[in-house]
């Protein structure tokens, strides 16, 4: 072959690789906008729980930090992903394809073990909250880094099988060129080793995917068993004993100046009558009168603020258990909606690669579906947003302080 002829079909596969850039423009706008929406709304949750976590020194606030984290991470290294769609015909370069895929499934993989984790930590505080089996800060950041290390030796196959493949285009009857792509392994070479690694993760994802549907099922029957009556009837009678201290310890202070109040009538009446005057003794009798309605009116005065001061600790403590119970009730949805989308982004993901086709041959709506994985990372910021109003509040003061400026 000349080189005119080298040239030739050069350009030719450089025109038909911005061609199917333009067919697959749909996907790189969706990969790019979510991406860099997922980058700025989970770095603000990272700082959002990272303050949270040093404040309350909460364990799950600091899961919910490093899964901010995880995500921010991987939402900057998908952007990455889009290189082979815009190189579609004409990608080469064999180690930026390994590194490519390597690091995508890695922070992919830890993003979503992080969520298990997430949930592990619902189902000890909900399900099981009377045990000593909890998620202690150490415990937590011990558990994610053991978590990424999982995660990198599992995806090692993907960077052994990455390979740029090289297939044929046909341009039209008579004029067929090849053209290079990367792809997750090469069809010919690692078929065996790929099918092998692909099925261990299926196995991995089914499983881990099986026990939060489990953990859920059983969250949501100990809530269902949990009735509100039963919860509240618990919760007014930790109330009335908290009461009934108070309010024992109101009398019996209330008690000892009605005494007090009485003995001093009592002397100032014994003193009045001494005296031989009948004057004296009608100023005795009303300063008796006087004295005793004056201690009676004090001692229903204090019996009130007594009363009032036991209202007040009733209605306190109430107040803070049905924070604390919509609390976990957030919390746990917040979670359970992560969940959610992880599995539903995953799954189409999944079956593709799981699917006898190559990457080259995907029509532009299967291309769609493939990358439907980054939603797993960039929806979680937006439902944290939906379930936690405080992170609502912060998001908007940045958001003034940003037009302020």
């Amino acid at each position: 072959m000349d080189y005119e002829t080298m040239q030739m079909n050069s350009s030719l596969i450089e025109q038909l690789n911005r061609e199917r850039v333009l067919a697959y423009l749909p996907v790189l706008v969706f990969v790019v906008t979510a991406c860099l929406v997922g980058t700025i709304s989970n770095g603000m949750a990272f700082v959002f729980y990272k303050r949270q976590a040093k404040k309350s020194k909460s364990t799950t606030n600091l899961i919910f930090a490093i899964l901010s984290f995880a995500d921010l991470f991987t939402c900057m290294i998908l952007f990455s992903t889009t290189a082979p769609i815009f190189y579609s015909y004409t990608f080469n370069n064999a180690l930026a394809c390994k590194i490519i895929m390597y690091a995508s499934n890695a922070w992919v993989a830890t993003s979503f073990l992080v969520i298990f984790l997430l949930g592990v930590d619902r189902f000890l505080t909900v399900y099981m909250p009377i045990t000593n089996w909890k998620l202690t800060s150490k415990s937590a950041i011990l558990s994610a880094v053991g978590i990424l290390l999982f995660s990198s030796g599992m995806c090692v196959p993907d960077f052994m099988t990455a390979e740029i493949t090289r297939f044929d285009v046909r341009v039209n009857d008579n004029v067929t060129l090849a053209a290079e792509q990367c792809v997750n392994a090469d069809p010919g070479k690692n078929k065996h080793l790929k099918k092998f690694f692909s099925m261990i993760k299926v196995a991995i994802v089914s499983i881990v995917c099986l026990c939060l549907i489990v953990m859920y099922i059983l969250i949501a029957k100990k809530v269902k068993a949990l009735k509100p009556n039963q919860d509240t009837g618990l919760n007014h009678g930790e109330n009335a004993k908290h009461a009934h201290d108070l309010q024992f310890t109101d009398e019996y202070t209330s008690s000892g100046f009605i005494d007090k109040s009485v003995d001093i009538c009592a002397t100032a009446v014994g003193s009045c009558q001494r005296s031989p005057s009948i004057q004296t003794a009608r100023i005795v009798r009303a300063t008796k009168s006087n004295a005793s309605s004056a201690c009676s009116c004090f001692s229903s005065q204090t019996s009130v603020k007594s009363r009032m001061s036991a209202r007040t600790v009733r209605s306190t403590i109430t107040n803070l258990t049905s924070r604390n119970r919509m609390l976990k009730r957030r919390i746990t949805l917040m979670v359970f909606l992560m969940v959610m989308v992880s599995i539903i982004s995953l799954f189409p993901n999944t079956i593709i690669k799981m699917s006898s086709l190559q990457r080259h041959e995907y029509p532009m709506w299967m291309t769609l579906l493939y990358h439907t994985y980054v939603l797993n990372n960039c929806a979680n910021a937006f439902i944290i947003g939906y379930c936690n109003s405080a992170f609502r509040a912060y998001v908007k003061s940045l958001m003034c302080k940003t037009r302020i400026a």
